[in-house]
């Protein structure tokens, strides 16, 4: 086994008696390790790596976001969404507590419990995944209505879930539902989920005629589609 770096990225070589291919693997916290065949040379590994830089860097980049959303929350940390910061105290109290000030809401953790166990955690991700909730029902059907007045694109409703698996969707009777993951994301790209669904008003799948149709109302949607898979809408 060892390690060697390409392009600044470390990737760890280690002979493997199960693998009967050169294979890559990006992890969170791991890294980039590569499994290389008793049959195979070090060299032909790292030949294998070359070839394959840009998919490896952009894996690297979508467990940087997953490591960001395992990361655990300590006391004395903010965390801040697009209209709040979030602060993790401690106090005295049996129950955690919330409180909001204008655009500052403060989480009090009991100190009698640790932040860290995994409980208090997730009623951490809870609270942050509700003023998720508040922002996006606040911003996206203004903005959804913008878009779709600008491009003259008429839509039935527009929904506002905790999805995890879709950032968006339009239904055949044009109803629009809308992940509230989506203020996770930079603005372009949330104007292009947008305009992704309220395309799919005029094409409702994804034909030449659909992207060729995006592509007049959304410049450069293929390079923001290639922008928006190295996001994930998991919060876990």
């Amino acid at each position: 086994m060892y390690s060697k770096e390409f392009d600044d990225i470390p990737i760890t070589f280690f002979k493997s008696k199960r693998a009967k291919r050169i294979i890559i693997r990006v992890k969170p916290i791991k890294g980039v390790r590569v499994s290389v065949p008793l049959f195979a040379s070090y060299n032909s590994a790292e030949n294998f790596v070359l070839a394959r830089l840009n998919w490896i860097k952009e894996n690297q980049i979508k467990c940087l976001a997953q490591q960001n959303d395992n990361k655990v929350f300590h006391i004395g940390e903010t965390f801040t969404t697009k209209k709040h910061c979030i602060s993790f105290l401690s106090h005295n109290e049996p129950e955690t507590k919330t409180t909001k000030e204008l655009n500052k809401i403060a989480i009090f953790i009991p100190s009698r419990v640790d932040i860290k166990d995994p409980a208090i955690q997730k009623k951490i991700r809870e609270e942050i995944v509700e003023i998720w909730r508040i922002e996006a029902k606040e911003y996206l059907p203004i903005k959804l209505a913008q878009l779709a007045n600008i491009n003259g694109l008429i839509y039935n409703k527009v929904t506002i879930r905790n999805t995890k698996t879709r950032w968006g969707s339009c239904s055949h009777v044009n109803n629009i539902n809308l992940s509230l993951h989506l203020m996770r994301l930079p603005e372009n790209l949330i104007d292009y989920v947008l305009l992704h669904e309220l395309a799919h008003i005029k094409v409702k799948n994804h034909s030449k005629y659909f992207w060729g149709y995006l592509e007049s109302i959304c410049k450069n949607s293929k390079a923001l589609d290639v922008q928006l898979k190295k996001y994930n809408t998991q919060f876990l």
